[in-house]
């Protein structure tokens, strides 16, 4: 890499850097491109010059938050257990309840719903999509595994049950950190009771 693209690439890492602490702090919608040029320390033509939209800039964050939440499902698991035992871990992880998992919730609520007020579809979706989706086959992997010491159940569709259980878990989550506590039953105590009793529910669907 030559001293030029190493300087081009540093400067594209520091406008997401501050992209991602201006979406944080403000949300994707009301934030502007001149507030995180402001961040970044550069003029917004220069900031135009990396990311033609506010869009662009919205993706190449979403990447980097679900290549975070890749890492974290590895990182749950341990081979020396059973594919139903690694599944459940990956699944824990939606009960975590740190500033880290918050951030990342709220903002793939607030990126959804961006997104689908656009007029037309950014390129770079396909980029976020291969980001998002890049969770599948650690799952799926853990599901066959699963099957083949017979901790997991045989007669399931992977693709189509692996997709609806993190669809659930997703909104679910979602709704809690971008909703907050409006009514009682919605306390932090009653939330961590439905998400582990979706876990639950899912994990007895899942076992052999």
């Amino acid at each position: 890499m030559t001293k030029r693209e190493q300087t081009k690439e540093k400067r594209m890492n520091l406008i997401v850097d501050s992209a991602k602490a201006t979406f944080e702090a403000k949300g994707i919608e009301p934030c502007k491109m001149t507030d995180i040029a402001d961040l970044a320390g550069v003029g917004v033509a220069s900031l135009y010059r990396y990311f033609k939209t506010k869009a662009d800039i919205a993706i190449e964050v979403g990447i980097l938050y679900w290549h975070a939440a890749r890492e974290k499902a590895l990182n749950a698991i341990d081979n020396q257990k059973k594919g139903l035992e690694n599944i459940e871990n990956m699944f824990l992880i939606y009960l975590e309840s740190t500033k880290e998992s918050e951030v990342f919730f709220r903002f793939v609520e607030q990126f959804d719903y961006f997104i689908t007020k656009l007029d037309k579809k950014p390129l770079k979706m396909n980029d976020y999509e291969q980001a998002v989706v890049q969770l599948m086959p650690i799952y799926e992997e853990y599901i066959i595994k699963g099957q083949a010491d017979h901790s997991i159940r045989l007669d399931i569709d992977i693709e189509t049950t692996l997709t609806m259980m993190n669809h659930t878990l997703m909104a679910l989550k979602q709704k809690h950190y971008s909703r907050g506590i409006i009514i009682t039953t919605d306390s932090k105590e009653t939330q961590e009771k439905e998400l582990k009793l979706l876990i639950d529910i899912f994990l007895g669907f899942l076992r052999n």
